[in-house]
């Protein structure tokens, strides 16, 4: 990792292991990214959405 640099790591809990949590699982796996990207570029550039829409 680059010095001066800040991790994150995120552990969204609370799903269970069963089929029908697969949709959710995946949702939120997509919405986790759109959410870090964003925060990414807000932190970077001073923009960013916060958005959970899948495309």
């Amino acid at each position: 990792m680059d010095e001066g640099a800040t991790k994150v790591i995120i552990e969204h809990t609370g799903f269970k292991n069963e089929d029908r949590w697969s949709e959710a699982i995946k949702w939120h796996q997509m919405a986790w990214s759109g959410v870090l990207n964003s925060l990414k570029s807000a932190l970077e550039k001073g923009e960013g959405e916060l958005c959970c829409q899948p495309n």
